[in-house]
């Protein structure tokens, strides 16, 4: 499935993946599991901040569905630069494994 529905939005050069690393990255998940991991990272922000007595912004303070859409669009981009950061970390975990299988 595609997730063409949602934008992805790149910083500054380095500072993101590329708009072709996150497709390639993402190309078997579903637009789902990006939303859940961003309504995560929301609520878990949202937690933490109250936690350690930060204040977010009031507009912030309610369910992932009632987020404004800018707010939205940037847990969703961090949701997906996160996907995209853990796979290569579990490429370089499994090409490692496979070479010392290897003996190389």
């Amino acid at each position: 499935m595609s997730l063409s529905d949602y934008k992805i939005i790149l910083g500054e050069k380095g500072v993101f993946y590329s708009e072709e690393k996150v497709k390639e990255f993402i190309k078997d998940f579903k637009k789902e599991d990006v939303y859940e991991l961003a309504k995560y990272i929301h609520d878990i922000y949202e937690a933490y901040s109250k936690k350690n007595g930060w204040e977010t912004n009031k507009d912030c303070k309610v369910d992932f569905d009632f987020l404004p859409e800018k707010n939205k669009q940037v847990m969703i981009n961090t949701a997906l630069q996160i996907i995209v950061r853990m796979n290569k970390k579990i490429d370089k975990l499994v090409g490692k494994e496979l070479l010392e299988e290897q003996g190389k």
